[in-house]
């Protein structure tokens, strides 16, 4: 170790000090002549034999002195200085070429890094929690989907008898919070009492929460900056929520999030009580594995908690198990696999920037072919020359990585704001030292490859015949010829997966966006109400509220209609619920279907403009007491009355039990997706909501003819003159709640669309410059061609077929990989197979057509050769 410390010591001083390095050689050398020249003229030689002769007995001084530098172990450092000098100073005095590779590369390297940091930040980093691989989250898992545990489930799996693993769990929540001001909605989670300690996160203010806590709500450092002024005073300080008052015990770090949380201001804290029932399914739960405990044995050991579970709840489905994987995971979903193709999408537009790099590299070097010839010539060694050529294009490839840095930088934030809403951990993402470690990466490997092609068409064994002849047509255009020819071809290969892709995914949004919503959503205004328990409690006040409510909201002009659901179209679904319907019961421990259940009134269906179908909707009649009335969708009609009318039937909803009520089925209406309408429409039950148990937090929708800006003001104020602790919010159109539901496909088709441009813009680039060069190098032919008569056309006609035939071998080379491709993104296409055949002829016309244009200026340059000019060149 010592050895290699000294020896880099002493490297960094003969590099640093080279030039006085230099000039104690030159003295060192002289000393030595000059003693020698004494010696001789002491054996009596004349001075000038003397020096003759030192001379010869000490050598070529120029050797010596390179050998002396070699010794130092500094030589090739001075060497690759000297070559990224020369390399700099050459791309200085060719503009035009510098700024076409630079823009190429640029545009490559940045795109790829501005991905790698989603990926990075999304995928590579672990969630930002201590001993974070130790951390799992905890699911019922069905053969076919997962689900959150209920409150009995945590309760089992918290009072297991092994001391394995720790548990904790969350609901994410909006609370209604009360100010001086009036109430507000401010985002953050119920959470069980161990949470923080599983997470191994402590408050920078106050403590985590203890068994021994009832009251108590933790904050997040950003709620306690922007209402709490920053001051520990506020650990004295309670908070009103949803009627409830809270003590303040704790102030989390800045940046805080639960795993699945995209912005969290308070955390209560929630007791899980015994339940009376297993269900409902709605803790998000996970566990910190204890040391020396692996991921089997505790799965092991939840199996005979299920045992338990089952035994003590029985009846419904028993094809369940709970099960655990890592939080990561779960916390990331299936993003990963779009993450990756987006990821091998920009890497084919690197490689088409690259290959058209290399063809204009290929290029330059035609033109510097006497330069080389002459070093070589010379005495200039092939390693050297090659090592040369090698410096310059990763000179090229490092300033090309600066310029995808700062495209990068900017990239990021767009990506930030556009991919939060469907990408987890964005909050994570930014460019760091990994990413920026990977953009110098891909610019040296970038560079290497580039400079590779020039040196590996350099004709080493006739390179003396470029200094006698001009080698016009000979074996070296020949060579450079079919590798950029190649090159060519596999940009178009690439180009057409981009393309296709890109093709693929926007035919699927306009298919998404033209899908039928089964309402009417002109003219339709929707926000949550959020209403205290106190005074509703009781069914018959929260009933007097929502009826008031719809009369003065009624009475405004410009609305016709109200109504309330706890759910909305087309992706805000708040409940799904298992069901029986009567002649259909299941086996003893049997599967139960399940579908979204919705409550809502009589005028949610006029106000959303769902049609009747069969029968009724709910009216006055459907009430607390009364027989239990629901409405079923078309499809559930379909799927379980076909070819006979609905109405009148019966189900059950819940686990299924001889004791529990039967519903009748009033009324059959249109369907509507209320999961995605990439999900596209499911069995549907809506319940009235004065025979609901429980419904607190409603949609409300009203149907406006007047502008939505000027009654959203008059409909607060309603509103608030009925109750001032009833906040509204989420207030949007259902237009655009429709048009957030195509978010992601919007997002992903506007992203590979850019890629595709880029690409089909390097692509035809890559064509032109070697259709152009094909033109310069052949026109002499071209001269004597038209000398001997060829018609001009037909010189186009030549041209123009040899760059379809380019085009033509590149997409049908790509179109495995496009396949490929298309395969991979098959989850995220609507209605469209990976297989679209008009989309892969599309694309494929559009590439070719592309080629052609890109030929037709140097075709045209071909055909206005004048014979006379061109030969007398020559």
């Amino acid at each position: 170790m010592k050895r290699l410390i000294r020896g880099l010591v002493h490297r960094g001083r003969a590099l640093l000090g080279r030039n006085r390095a230099a000039v104690e050689l030159d003295e060192e050398i002289r000393y030595h002549i000059q003693l020698d020249i004494a010696k001789n003229i002491q054996a009596g030689m004349t001075p000038a034999e003397a020096r003759r002769q030192a001379m010869l007995r000490f050598g070529n001084i120029e050797n010596t002195k390179e050998e002396v530098r070699d010794e130092s172990g500094v030589r090739w450092i001075e060497d690759l200085l000297s070559d990224a000098s020369f390399a700099l100073r050459s791309l200085r005095k060719t503009p035009v070429f510098a700024a076409a590779a630079l823009i190429s590369l640029g545009v490559g390297i940045g795109a790829n890094t501005a991905i790698f940091s989603v990926v990075n930040g999304v995928l590579l980093q672990p969630l930002p929690y201590p001993n974070a691989n130790r951390l799992y989250s905890a699911a019922v898992a069905y053969p076919d989907f997962s689900a959150p545990l209920s409150e009995a489930d945590f309760r089992l799996i918290s009072e297991m008898e092994e001391n394995s693993a720790s548990l904790a769990a969350y609901n994410n929540q909006g609370f209604t919070l009360t100010t001086p001001d009036g109430p507000e909605i401010v985002t953050g989670a119920w959470v069980t009492p161990t949470i923080f300690d599983v997470l191994d996160v402590s408050p920078i203010v106050g403590r985590r929460f203890t068994l021994d806590d009832e009251q108590a709500v933790i904050v997040s450092y950003e709620f306690w900056q922007s209402r709490l002024s920053g001051s520990t005073d506020a650990l004295a300080q309670t908070l009103e929520l949803d009627g409830g008052v809270y003590s303040i015990i704790g102030v989390l770090p800045p940046g805080f999030l639960l795993p699945t949380e995209t912005r969290g201001e308070i955390y209560p804290l929630s007791h899980i009580d015994e339940p009376p029932r297993r269900g409902p399914f709605f803790l998000r739960a996970f566990l910190r594995l204890s040391d020396g405990v692996t991921p089997e044995i505790f799965q092991q050991q939840l199996s005979g908690v299920a045992e338990r579970t089952k035994s003590m709840y029985p009846g419904g489905s028993v094809d369940w198990h709970y099960g655990i994987r890592p939080l990561k995971e779960a916390v990331i979903g299936n993003v990963s696999r779009m993450l990756l193709l987006l990821f091998a999408a920009v890497g084919c537009v690197l490689l088409i920037a690259i290959a058209n790099v290399a063809n204009l590299q290929l290029a330059r070097g035609a033109a510097r072919q006497g330069e080389v010839a002459l070093r070589f010539a010379l005495g200039a060694k092939r390693g050297r020359l090659v090592r040369q050529m090698l410096t310059e294009s990763a000179a090229l490839g490092t300033l090309g990585a600066f310029l995808g840095i700062a495209l990068a930088w900017a990239g990021v934030e767009v990506l930030a704001t556009a991919a939060a809403s469907f990408v987890p951990r964005m909050d994570s993402v930014g460019v760091d030292r990994w990413v920026l470690g990977f953009a110098l990466s891909a610019g040296l490997i970038s560079g290497a490859i580039v400079g590779i092609a020039p040196a590996l068409s350099v004709p080493w064994h006739s390179l003396n015949r470029e200094l006698t002849v001009s080698g016009r047509g000979g074996s070296i255009g020949a060579t450079r010829g079919t590798l950029r020819k190649t090159l060519v071809v596999a940009e178009f290969a690439l180009a057409l997966t981009v393309l296709l892709a890109s093709g693929l995914l926007v035919k699927s949004l306009l298919r998404l966006q033209s899908a039928d919503l089964g309402f009417d959503d002109e003219g339709i205004v929707a926000f949550r109400l959020s209403l205290p328990s106190d005074p509703y409690e009781s069914r018959e006040e929260f009933d007097e509220f929502l009826s008031t409510l719809e009369q003065r909201l009624v009475a405004l002009p410009g609305v016709s209609h109200v109504g309330y659901a706890t759910s909305l179209p087309p992706d805000r679904l708040s409940m799904t619920n298992n069901y029986t319907v009567e002649g259909d019961e299941p086996e003893p421990g049997g599967a139960q279907p399940v579908c979204p259940w919705l409550t809502s009134d009589e005028g949610y269906f006029r106000t959303m403009g769902i049609p009747l179908l069969q029968g009724r909707t709910f009216d006055g009649t459907d009430r607390n007491g009364e027989r239990g009335a629901v409405v079923v969708s078309a499809e559930f009609a379909r799927f379980h009355f076909p070819g006979e009318s609905a109405v009148g039937k019966r189900l059950q909803g819940g686990a299924w039990s001889p004791e529990m009520p039967w519903l009748t089925i009033v009324g059959v209406v249109g369907d509507v997706p209320y999961a995605g309408l990439r999900e596209g429409v499911h069995r549907t039950v809506y319940m009235s909501y004065r025979q609901a148990n429980r419904w607190r937090v409603p949609w409300v929708v009203v149907r406006v003819s007047a502008e939505f800006e000027t009654l959203m003001p008059q409909i607060r104020n309603k509103v608030h003159s009925l109750d001032a602790r009833a906040p509204i919010h989420g207030i949007a159109t259902m237009h655009q709640l429709v048009r957030a539901s195509t978010t992601t496909g919007r997002s992903l088709s506007i992203l590979f669309s850019v890629l595709a441009a880029v690409a089909l813009v390097l692509a035809a680039t890559g064509i032109y410059g070697v259709i152009s060069y094909h033109v310069t190098s052949q026109r002499r032919e071209f001269a004597i061609r038209q000398a001997l008569g060829a018609p001009g056309a037909g010189v186009v006609r030549g041209v123009l077929k040899e760059g379809l035939v380019l085009a033509v071998a590149g997409v049908a080379f790509g179109l495995g990989g496009a396949y490929w491709l298309a395969r991979g993104m098959s989850s995220l296409l609507f209605e469209i197979t990976p297989a679209d055949m008009t989309t892969y002829v599309g694309t494929a016309l559009a590439l070719t057509a592309t080629a052609i244009v890109a030929c037709v200026v140097p075709s045209l340059r071909a055909s206005r050769v004048d014979p006379v000019s061109a030969l007398r060149e020559d």
